[in-house]
């Protein structure tokens, strides 16, 4: 039943840029099959010909029912002819305002902190941190290392999308780490500027991933990297002219906006869980381009964001392990036995997605501490780079292990 529907939409919006009243739409759609998807920034829908041999439409053809969170009810509509294939398109009444999907990181972590079994929110360790840094925050430059690849434009961007894409889940291979991929991406970049074009991405295989980053064997979720590669360069040629820098640009200097569009085009970035009942949403690598835009832009031209302090921590494998020994989260002493055991946790387990959403709501809270006590606004995003750094300088460090695509 589509009347609910039709009556909030009011105009779909399509890739081409076009526009058309809902009625209209629908009328016109009526022969064809209507998917819609809920996701975190509104609901997609995907008008698809059932007879069209384009690759885009097959791919979604197979695409047979969506779970629709506002409305609690899976459903698919066939029709029984199909001439025309309509990519897809937006219902505008539906969409959330930017500042909306990161209140949604807030709120959800937070209720995860206070329904927790697993990890504690120790306030006192909160305030112990906040007291040592009043008079000294520290501040950790971006690229502190010089393993990054910059030229102050567009390149860069490209760049840092690529890093992004594939920064996650390291610890497999305890001789690969992040500052591999970060220099072994710069060098392929510096020796050939076209590496990173949006149709060369998706064409990467396995070996050629593991020569671009100067690597003898296979890389920890080798394919799923490449899958993620080939996904990110496929949306940037549909949809952004094959440049990351277009992605930015449409942001208007909103990193809440970025990474909204972010978790919409690519769904490799849909860093979200469901917890006890409750959808959880973490955007750590989402947040993380953002941030990382800032901090190599110096704040300037593409990292230009008027509310970088929309961003929260990014929840990964080394803050809550540098936040445990901060004192600032305690493990039940399962947990902390598994950790040091190096047992791997289950991805979306109560234990891993307490672990990622105490440290975000941990940091907000000693975010908000050291500002009230300084009277200066205090960024997660320096917080983080600050914990960041503390954590890779501590070899005796214990983290969780989980196999994971989003950190």
């Amino acid at each position: 039943n589509l009347g609910p529907t039709s009556k909030r939409a009011g105009n779909f919006h399509f890739s081409d840029g076009a526009t058309m009243d809902s009625g209209k739409a629908l009328k016109k759609a009526f022969d064809k099959k209507i998917e819609l998807v809920r996701i975190s920034n509104g609901i997609e829908w995907r008008i698809v010909d059932l007879k069209s041999k384009d690759k885009r439409a097959t791919r979604l053809r197979h695409v047979t029912d969506a779970r629709m969170g506002l409305f609690g009810s899976r459903f698919t509509i066939f029709g029984l002819s199909s001439l025309v294939a309509v990519r897809f398109c937006w219902v505008a009444g539906f969409q959330s305002s930017p500042v909306a999907a990161m209140e949604e990181v807030r709120s959800t972590t937070a209720w995860v902190a206070t329904h927790s079994s697993h990890v504690t929110v120790d306030f006192t360790g909160i305030e112990k941190v906040a007291e040592n840094m009043k008079n000294s925050l520290p501040k950790v430059e971006w690229d502190f290392e010089g393993i990054h690849y910059f030229d102050n434009g567009p390149l860069t961007v490209q760049y840092l999308l690529v890093l992004d894409t594939l920064n996650f889940c390291f610890w497999p291979d305890e001789e690969m780490s992040y500052d591999h991929l970060a220099s072994g991406l710069k060098v392929t970049l510096e020796s050939d500027k076209s590496a990173f074009d949006a149709d060369r991405l998706q064409k990467y295989s396995g070996p050629q991933l593991r020569k671009m980053l100067n690597w003898s064997r296979p890389l920890p979720l080798e394919d799923e990297r490449v899958r993620l590669l080939h996904e990110v360069g496929l949306e940037l040629e549909r949809s952004f002219e094959g440049k990351a820098s277009k992605l930015v640009e449409s942001c208007d200097n909103s990193a809440a906006k970025l990474v909204a569009l972010m978790t919409r085009h690519f769904p490799g970035f849909r860093d979200h869980t469901v917890y006890k009942g409750h959808q959880i949403f973490l955007y750590k690598r989402a947040q993380i381009f953002a941030a990382d835009l800032w901090g190599a832009f110096k704040g300037e031209g593409y990292g230009d964001f008027e509310d970088i302090s929309s961003i929260t921590i990014f929840a990964d494998y080394i803050v809550p392990a540098v936040l445990q020994q901060l004192g600032v989260l305690r493990y039940r002493s399962s947990l902390d036995n598994t950790i040091k055991k190096n047992t791997e946790i289950v991805s979306g387990s109560e234990e891993e997605v307490e672990l990622r959403a105490c440290s975000v709501y941990a940091v907000e809270k000693m975010k908000e501490l050291i500002s009230k006590k300084t009277g200066k606004q205090v960024l997660s995003v320096e917080l983080d780079l600050w914990l960041w750094a503390f954590g890779i300088q501590c070899p005796s460090l214990q983290h969780h292990r989980t196999l994971s695509v989003y950190y």
